[in-house]
C-alpha cells in the first residue's frame, strides 16, 4: 500500500502489517477500536482492511441505490482479527445514525450469510456489526439485523 502525508505511522504490537499507518483524519471510533484490539488479551493479530480495491477483502451484498434500485455490490469490513482461540473475526464498526441505516442492515445480513457459508470447524469465522458509539463496544451477529432491538446487541471483549 502507498500512504500519503495524511497518514501517520502508529507503533503497534498486534497489527498484522510490519508497519501500521493511520489516516490523520480517521474516525475516533476506529482509533478506540484499534486500541481495544491492541490491548486485547484474546487477540493474536488484527488488520485494518482497505476500501474499494480488489486487493482488499470484500463481502458481496445487494445494495439499494438512491433511486431504490437493487444492485450487486461489495463492502469492505473494517477489521479482520485472529483471536487466540484460532477463530477469525470480521468486524464492521459503526456509530451514530450509521448503526441504524438500511445500508448497515444489508451489510450485516450479508456478513452473517458469508460467515455461515464459509465458516467451518477448520475455518472458524465470526463477526458482525460493532456499535462503537459508547465507551464499551457491542456486537450484533443477528441474521435478521434490527439495530433497534436491544437483545440483538451483546458486549464484546477482546
Amino acid at each position: 500500500d502507498e500512504y500519503t502525508e495524511n497518514h501517520t505511522w502508529i507503533p503497534t504490537q498486534k497489527n498484522a502489517m510490519s508497519r501500521f499507518f493511520r489516516k490523520e483524519s480517521g474516525p475516533h471510533t476506529e482509533v478506540r477500536f484499534e486500541e481495544a484490539l491492541e490491548n486485547g488479551e484474546m487477540v493474536d493479530w488484527w488488520y485494518k482492511n482497505g476500501e474499494k480495491m480488489r486487493k482488499y477483502f470484500a463481502v458481496a451484498y445487494i445494495s439499494i441505490d438512491k433511486t431504490g434500485q437493487e444492485r450487486r455490490d461489495a463492502f469492505y469490513p473494517d477489521y479482520i482479527v485472529r483471536h487466540t482461540d484460532g477463530s477469525i473475526g470480521i468486524y464492521e464498526t459503526k456509530s451514530g445514525m450509521t448503526v441504524t441505516s438500511i445500508e448497515t442492515k444489508l451489510k450485516a445480513e450479508a456478513l452473517q450469510a458469508y460467515i455461515s457459508q464459509y465458516g467451518s470447524e477448520t475455518l472458524k469465522l465470526r463477526g458482525g456489526i460493532i456499535d462503537a458509539a459508547s465507551n464499551s463496544f457491542k456486537i450484533n451477529t443477528s441474521t435478521d439485523y434490527r439495530a433497534e432491538i436491544a437483545e440483538q446487541w451483546h458486549p464484546i471483549g477482546f
